[in-house]
């Protein structure tokens, strides 16, 4: 909970999902929402993810650490050394610094957004990220309306 209470933006509640019993009720109410809006669409989102990892696969086969790292969409960009991201909105410093450590891209169908880097340095070096284009239309079509 220390990375809660650290996290700006964290709601108000979240302290309380250390009592079993409001665990539970966040625990039925993420079931639903699964059923009812992720289920539909398992095999479509499993799909596509399984093609954006062919083809970062092809990529690396065919060129190195440059093809798989490459075309990875407009908001991350190789230039070696360096992996940037771009984040539209002014955050404080979010450099991902590796120390030797490998780093797992994680491809998103649910992410239509800017990518996500754990915030604990302790964890795993992972950037969630948006699927790259050849999806794009694919997920409009199944994005919530906000």
């Amino acid at each position: 909970m220390t990375i809660l209470d650290r996290t700006v933006g964290a709601p108000a509640w979240a302290g309380q999902l250390a009592r079993l019993e409001a665990r539970k009720e966040f625990v039925g109410m993420l079931r639903a929402y699964h059923d009812a809006v992720i289920a539909p669409y398992e095999e479509q989102a499993q799909a596509r993810i399984e093609a954006e990892r062919a083809a970062r696969a092809r990529g690396l086969l065919d060129g190195g650490v440059e093809g798989l790292l490459s075309g990875l969409g407009p908001m991350l960009r190789w230039r070696p050394p360096v992996l940037e991201v771009v984040y539209p909105r002014q955050v404080e410093n979010r450099d991902l610094y590796l120390n030797g450590r490998g780093l797992t891209l994680v491809p998103s169908y649910f992410n239509w957004g800017e990518p996500v880097a754990f915030a604990d340095p302790e964890m795993p070096s992972t950037v969630l990220h948006t699927l790259t284009p050849a999806g794009a239309s694919l997920l409009r079509a199944v994005r919530p309306v906000e």
